[in-house]
């Protein structure tokens, strides 16, 4: 029996989804929790979008900062915003990406924060 190939990527998109169920499970599972504890040994600095110090030194700082000015952002690149260590360091543990095709023009991410799972 010969496949089409609109038959051949159907089946394979259902490969795909069947196989990211397997490999994500819909709980916090004992890999997160190995993934986790990894996790708690690294700092989470606070967001910063530009380093105002690289800036600097590259001459570029009046520029970036006018740039912004004149997109209308005001003062976004030198905005620090608050970090939620906890919750990084969740989701970094649980994350789970996959490409259903080797194009990776689509993907797949599911995570687990705060014992929710998103996808």
């Amino acid at each position: 029996m010969k496949r089409t190939k609109t038959s051949a990527k159907k089946n394979t998109q259902e490969e795909g989804s069947s196989q990211r169920e397997k490999q994500r499970p819909k709980k916090w599972d004992k890999s997160d929790t190995t993934h986790y504890n990894n996790m708690k040994k690294v700092a989470v600095p606070a967001t910063q979008l530009a380093c105002p110090e690289t800036m600097t030194i590259l001459g570029i700082k009046s520029d970036i900062e006018g740039l912004f000015q004149n997109m209308g952002l005001g003062q976004l690149c030198n905005l620090n915003e608050p970090t939620y260590p906890e919750l990084v360091r969740q989701f970094i543990a649980s994350a789970y990406v996959s490409h259903p095709n080797d194009s990776h023009q689509e993907g797949f991410l599911a995570f687990v924060v705060q014992k929710v799972y998103f996808e």
